[in-house]
């Protein structure tokens, strides 16, 4: 997990038992902080990435990922554009119908965003593969790993950018931002009312397991995305869990975490008085998680190997 600041970044590296790897990006930060993830690659990749993965369109996950595709040789992209499955006339009345002409710009500019990242892909010949979906079945195998997609189910996603309720919802985060804080922590947590706004919702959610191991990756979902995704594949008793959206207590409720119960949580995070939530870092130490967050101890490697080179062991954070 790279330090990107309020940003995701991950670089995984998958090892087939042979010594062959397999090596992908979640995320990319912000743009502001694209070097972080490119010299990193640089140094431990020499610039060669098997896949690129862009959870979803927000400018602190995608906006990093051009800069990676001009900088580094990358073979495969998921990226879910909405317009593979709708046709953006319709995407963009439902919109003007729904929103004033601020929000409205705003809206197109998640289209604008992702063209950024396709022209990129395409120019360099990277296999964009569209329509990544939920599935119980495997997305890759890599030696004893496999990788799946849990979230998001087709019709979710199809539901967040063109039902006209939830395109009201998208800039309703000021309301809830109100209703949370009129709320004590342990009821926000648990408020079936309260969740991130829809966008995340749409976030690509992936499991990888293999050698008696289960690690989750959450880009920025929320509830109802994690909810589905605990429908799709077994995901109790986790490895190793990437807490979404930065640890903010719309993300999570009680009976996600105590499913999850993950023996390592790690954030993403910069450390300000909403990401992360005291109350979200409490609960899952709660279930039995040691977390870790960039904003305590930058950039964080977890694997199996007693040591790495400019790495050194870090403790978690204190219990609360």
């Amino acid at each position: 997990m790279l330090n990107v600041g309020k940003g995701d970044s991950y670089v995984v590296e998958l090892d087939n038992g042979l010594g062959e790897k397999f090596i992908f990006v979640i995320d990319g930060g912000a743009m502001e902080q694209s070097d972080v993830l490119i010299s990193h690659v640089q140094k431990y990749h020499n610039n060669q990435i098997n896949l690129a993965i862009c959870t979803h369109p927000d400018t602190d996950h995608i906006g990093g990922l051009v800069t990676l595709f001009e900088s580094c040789n990358v073979q495969h992209l998921f990226l879910n554009d909405p317009r593979d499955v709708l046709p953006e006339a319709t995407l963009l009345q439902r919109a003007r119908n729904n929103l004033n002409p601020q929000e409205v710009s705003v809206f197109k500019s998640a289209f604008d965003r992702i063209d950024d990242l396709k022209e990129q892909a395409a120019l360099q010949g990277t296999k964009h593969h569209q329509t990544t979906f939920a599935n119980p079945q495997e997305r890759f195998v890599w030696g004893g790993w496999k990788v799946y997609v849990l979230g998001p189910s087709e019709s979710l996603f199809r539901d967040i950018w063109l039902n006209e309720d939830v395109v009201r919802d998208w800039f309703s985060s000021d309301t809830v931002d109100a209703l949370v804080n009129a709320q004590p922590y342990s009821s926000v947590l648990d408020d079936p009312s309260i969740d991130t706004k829809p966008v995340n919702n749409s976030s690509i959610i992936l499991l990888i397991e293999g050698y008696g191991k289960k690690l989750l990756f959450t880009g920025d979902a929320g509830k109802r995305a994690l909810h589905d995704a605990m429908t799709v594949r077994d995901i109790s008793g986790l490895t190793w869990f990437d807490v979404p959206h930065h640890g903010s207590r719309r993300n999570l409720d009680t009976q996600i975490i105590n499913y999850l119960a993950p023996q390592v949580a790690y954030i993403s995070s910069p450390g300000t008085t909403k990401h992360p939530r005291r109350t979200v870092i409490r609960a899952l130490q709660k279930a039995g998680a040691v977390v870790f967050s960039t904003c305590k101890h930058g950039s964080i490697c977890h694997g199996d190997w007693q040591s790495r080179p400019d790495f050194s062991s870090v403790q978690a954070r204190e219990v609360i």
